[in-house]
């Protein structure tokens, strides 16, 4: 399931805007958030195989989960900074995301998956 959110997030990211320039802030935070759930679902199955535990709220925890754990901590502070673009592209309307963001995000969720989907 994850693997197919991250391919939503691409696909969406590929969506052509051009006719109807009003949709590409919504393709964006779509994509955004896409990718940071294929993430945060790696994540949190992968904290709770291990039985890593964190404080916060759920998706808070899963992050600190892996921040605490040395040989993860660089996994839990990309988790935290796509979840922290997550929720501007969610609850943030004021802003403005641009091309670059989508693909820094996207770069990072295939990073957090691939480490923890190697071990």
């Amino acid at each position: 399931m994850p693997e197919r959110l991250l391919s939503v997030a691409r696909l969406i990211d590929c969506i052509d805007c051009t006719q109807d320039p009003e949709l590409t802030q919504p393709v964006m935070r779509s994509a955004i958030n896409r990718a940071y759930y294929a993430a945060f679902l790696v994540a949190r199955d992968f904290c709770e195989e291990r039985g890593f535990n964190g404080s916060g709220a759920s998706h808070e925890r899963v992050a600190n989960a892996l921040k605490r754990q040395p040989a993860w901590r660089t996994q839990g502070s990309r988790l935290q900074q796509i979840k922290d673009q997550r929720h501007l592209a969610d609850y943030e309307w004021g802003g403005t995301f641009t091309a670059k963001d989508v693909k820094n995000v996207l770069k990072q969720s295939r990073s957090v998956i691939a480490a923890l989907t190697s071990t």
